[in-house]
């Protein structure tokens, strides 16, 4: 056996005695399996799986993603995660200190039982998470750790190849720049340093929970929940057990009586002494020693049960095998209670062991008796004590101090985020109002597209309230530190408080709110599957509210902000590692505008998507992005939410894609299931055979889950004629249904490769037009019309003639009179209240275009003024077969012709009498036009 082929069987040894039932590690192992696709889709050369002491652990972006562990699983999503899902997965800790790299990101412990189920309910979350984690990679990635045995195990066991990662080129390290100086230079002479505040101590553990039984020893408000998983309580009690240090903690002792929590609990108190660092450690031992409960973040109660096998001195979570182990003290707190001694304990475990046959002779007697002194012992285990208190050499600390203490002491090592500082300090100066964001982030989530936690929902505020958007800054700015000098002003902190507040009361009015949501479904987000950033909706929030606040009219401002929400979804604008740099400058561009410059504020956010999504991005760009196998890719997505906007419907089906999305109650099977339109199978038949040729999203469609199961793995040119014969689809029904999902009529026997390429195509223009019909793109030339308007493409490629013929005509007519200056008075004799529009149009012309080039820029309805203008007219009316009724007819055609041609534009089906009217009227100017040459 090869060295590789003796370590993959020391992997499998390793994890089936992680996970000793069969079809639960299999269950395990598939939901890591799509873990690692998933991870290897988002990008190949930043993700390892390592092997770890209970089983395997997979890292993306150097974050841990999927952990396989003695009967559990630890996967990271990003939250919150529903009430539901918690129930259904048994979810035992949610976990969110870990990845406040990573805004809103939580890491979930469940049994190894629900690993299949988590596959289902978690995709999405987890797959945010990777894209999240991914985004953030600056640097090269190491693959010193990563086993490739262990992918391959994996492999063997889930039944299909599974990729490996690839080595990375060097990557410059761009990390945004999410900091600023604290102070600028200063050349003013200043003494800062004072003498320390504190002095040092020891107390046993036996002392503090004494002082806490005494509510001598409790909570500030700035302290956090208890947050802590059951297996992180083991791991301190093991520490302390073989003697190791555990941290330091820190104490503040006060003057005057602080409100306060205590340990465990809700309740308020009063007291001189608070914890400021070691909360989850006095926590954990107080619920352990005292048998007590432990108040979660989300308020519910729960108890600690933590095992203890006197024969080798292991602490373990307690679970059924446990506890049904004659070997273990099923609850370690049982030798702290005052129910039996530690003798009695002794004695009871040594006889049930001999009662079961068990051989316990002298050793193991020994071992018992001195493991359980030394476990017993832990009351008495010393912490290192900071005490910040008032000092022979230093004045008492006061609350400002406290907090920039907790805030540094916590800001080691990256445990807490920005956001998290500036409730931090809300906690201190403003404790109401912490509490109301922290509400009504709950409150906002209920029954919305997406759900919204505190820290977000301060995102939001802080821009609205101070049109910034990197924590880091938004921290110091409301401390009330002065950017020359340094120093703290208690009247700006104040101010700066009150203006949070007031932004505060906007962002979380009810009526706005559900206004808001209902502008991110009319872009089509009509349910969390279909939003690629979370960053993308709440930031718009923010827009929102600010546009409301300059006092947009409400439907320019719904109009608006749908526009904007698809653009900054379809172009990842707050998808990468510098998103809050990009969300400062945004806001930045509307900074300063008051009541009355509501057409500035559309004009600023218009042209912040203008400068991404141009008219390369829609014919090169976008349709780049979509060669791609992710399903949550941004374009891929946004793709999908331009379906649920243009009414599609789903594939061999009467329903319409936005039911499917945002079903009526909750089912075991999604109503909508992505489709490989070429089947896998059938393409593996014909030597293709790479997953990500296969998986190209150019080969997917939302089909109903009932006609997915029943379309099988036949060859399209089989499935699509039964299909249709079985559905009664008449070649009208089919072509409407494959334009609706960008499908080139005859696909089903195209090439592969050809069809890819050519749906993709089809699939950005359709995005186009859902932009095009949320407002986007408003001074653009036209575009062909959308393929799936039954009968308006014959009428449009006469408009598109007859716009043509015109358009020429203006320019002769012009260049002839006029010469040189043939553009500048076309530019003169655009009426003045359509001449601001025109230049707007003109900013996308290319730099040395032909001058009369502006021609193109006009609208069709511009066009036969500037040939009725005196100084032309003769010429014009010549040209146009020199009839006495030449500009009555003209006039009359284009007053036809127009209103057709802006709602085919506009994806709007139109009536068959007005199609042949415009048609007729299209054939009238061109006869004119031919009459005159």
């Amino acid at each position: 056996m090869s060295t590789s082929d003796q370590l993959q069987q020391r992997i499998r040894e390793k994890v089936e005695r992680a996970i000793p039932n069969e079809e639960e590690r299999c269950g395990a192992l598939a939901l890591l399996a799509c873990a690692i696709e998933n991870a290897d889709d988002e990008r190949n050369d930043a993700w390892e799986l390592r092997q770890t002491p209970q089983g395997l652990a997979l890292f993306v972006g150097r974050r841990l993603g999927c952990r396989l562990m003695r009967g559990k699983v630890e996967m990271s999503v990003m939250g919150p995660v529903t009430e539901e899902t918690r129930a259904i997965l048994g979810i035992e800790n949610e976990e969110s200190d870990a990845w406040k790299a990573i805004p809103g990101g939580v890491s979930l412990s469940f049994h190894v039982e629900k690993a299949l189920q988590a596959r289902e309910l978690l995709q999405d979350s987890f797959e945010k998470f990777v894209d999240e984690a991914m985004a953030r990679v600056r640097r090269k990635v190491s693959l010193e750790y990563h086993v490739p045995e262990a992918v391959a195990y994996v492999s063997s066991v889930v039944g299909r190849d599974l990729p490996q990662p690839s080595e990375s080129e060097d990557m410059a390290d761009e990390d945004d720049i999410d900091s600023e100086d604290e102070t600028a230079a200063s050349r003013e002479p200043k003494v800062r340093g004072r003498a320390p505040m504190f002095d040092h101590a020891q107390l046993s553990i036996g002392t503090l929970i004494s002082d806490i039984d005494r509510k001598k020893l409790a909570l500030p408000d700035l302290q956090r929940p208890f947050v802590w998983e059951d297996t992180k309580v083991r791991d301190l009690l093991d520490s302390i057990f073989v003697g190791f240090p555990v941290g330091t903690i820190v104490l503040w002792h006060t003057s005057d009586v602080k409100e306060a929590r205590p340990i465990g609990g809700p309740d308020a108190l009063k007291t001189t002494t608070l914890i400021i660092d070691g909360q989850q450690r006095l926590t954990s031992l107080y619920a352990v020693m005292r048998g007590a409960e432990v108040t979660e973040k989300d308020g519910t109660k729960r108890r600690i049960t933590i095992a203890f096998r006197p024969r080798d001195g292991r602490f373990e979570v307690a679970d059924a095998a446990i506890r049904n182990d004659p070997e273990f003290l099923p609850n370690v707190s049982e030798l702290w209670s005052q129910n039996r001694t530690k003798g009695q304990t002794r004695k009871e475990l040594l006889a049930s062991l001999r009662e079961k046959g068990r051989l316990v002779d002298e050793a193991y007697e020994n071992a018992v008796e001195e493991n359980l002194d030394r476990a017993h012992a832990i009351s008495e285990y010393n912490f290192p004590v900071v005490n910040i208190q008032k000092t022979n050499r230093a004045m008492e600390a006061n609350e400002e101090d406290v907090a920039e203490i907790f805030v540094r002491i916590n800001n080691q090592g990256k445990r807490l985020g920005h956001a998290d500082f500036v409730l931090t300090l809300l906690s201190v100066f403003h404790g109401p109002l912490r509490d109301q964001v922290e509400q009504r982030s709950t409150e906002m989530s209920l029954d919305a597209v997406i759900a919204i936690d505190a820290q977000q929902l301060l995102r939001a505020t802080c821009a609205v309230g101070f049109h910034r958007a990197r924590m880091s800054a938004i921290y110091r700015f409301l401390r009330g530190i002065d950017p020359t000098t340094g120093d703290t002003s208690v009247t700006a902190r104040q101010e700066r408080l009150e203006r949070l507040e007031r932004a505060a009361a906007e962002c979380i009015d009810s009526t706005t709110w559900r206004d808001y949501m209902l502008r991110v479904m009319h872009a089509g987000a009509v349910s969390p599957a279909l939003v690629a950033s979370n960053n993308a909706i709440v930031n718009a929030y923010a827009f929102y509210v600010l546009g409301k606040r300059i006092g947009v009219p409400k439907h320019r401002l719904d109009e608006l902000i749908s526009r904007w929400v698809f653009g900054t979804l379809l172009s990842a604008r707050y998808s990468t590692g510098s998103s809050e740099s990009v969300f400062e400058r945004d806001l930045t561009r509307v900074e300063g505008l008051h009541e009355d410059r509501a057409d500035d504020f559309v004009t600023a956010l218009d042209d912040a998507l203008g400068e991404r999504i141009t008219g390369d991005y829609w014919a090169n760009g976008l349709v780049g992005a979509l060669e791609t196998q992710r399903g949550k890719a941004p374009s891929a997505l946004a793709f999908r939410a331009a379906q649920i906007i243009l009414g599609a419907r789903a594939l061999f089906s009467d329903q319409t894609l936005r039911n499917l999305f945002a079903p009526p109650g909750k089912a075991k099977r999604a109503a909508s299931e992505a489709h490989h339109l070429f089947p896998k199978a059938w393409l593996i038949a014909r030597g293709i055979k790479e997953r990500r040729q296969i998986n190209q999203v150019a080969n997917l469609a939302d089909v109903g889950w009932y006609e997915n199961g029943t379309i099988g793995a036949k060859n399209p040119a089989e499935y699509v004629p039964r299909l249709r014969d079985q559905l009664r689809l008449d070649d009208d029904r089919w072509g409407r249904a494959c334009a609706e999902h960008a499908l080139p009529l005859g696909w089903e026997t195209m090439d592969y490769d050809t069809f890819l390429a050519e749906r993709r195509q089809r699939m950005a223009e359709l995005t186009r037009v859902a932009f095009r019909q949320l407002g986007g793109e408003g001074h653009a030339p036209p575009i062909p019309p959308p393929w799936f308007l039954p009968g308006a493409e014959l009428v449009w490629q006469r408009i598109v003639e007859t716009e043509r013929s015109l358009r020429a005509l203006v320019r002769t007519i012009y260049s002839k009179r006029y010469s040189q200056n043939a553009a500048a008075k076309i530019e003169q004799f655009t009426p003045d209240t359509q001449r601001e529009t025109l230049n707007r149009a003109l900013r996308a012309r290319p730099s040395g275009a032909d001058p009369l080039s502006v021609v193109d820029y006009l609208y069709l309805a511009q066009l036969p003024p500037l040939l009725f203008n005196n100084e032309v007219w003769q010429d014009a009316r010549a040209r146009l077969g020199a009839t006495q009724d030449a500009k009555q007819r003209l006039q009359f055609a284009i007053d036809q012709i127009v209103p057709v041609r802006n709602e085919i534009a506009h994806v709007r089906e139109i009536p068959a009498d007005r199609l042949q009217k415009a048609n007729v009227a299209c054939g009238d100017v061109l006869a004119m036009l031919r009459a005159g040459t």
